[in-house]
């Protein structure tokens, strides 16, 4: 699935600040979902560098 058809298009914070850090954490809500999806449906475990 997209990043826009799970979590939307619209920014709604009014700060330019507040619209980033938004949209930085849509991103990594994104990846986190796509990680999960890879564990889950092709048992790829992900190596983080310690």
């Amino acid at each position: 699935m997209s990043k826009k058809m799970l979590h939307g298009d619209k920014v709604y914070s009014k700060l330019d600040s507040a619209r980033i850090n938004e949209e930085i954490l849509r991103w990594i809500n994104h990846n986190q979902a796509v990680l999960n999806r890879a564990y889950h449906e092709w048992n790829i475990v992900p190596r983080f560098m310690a």
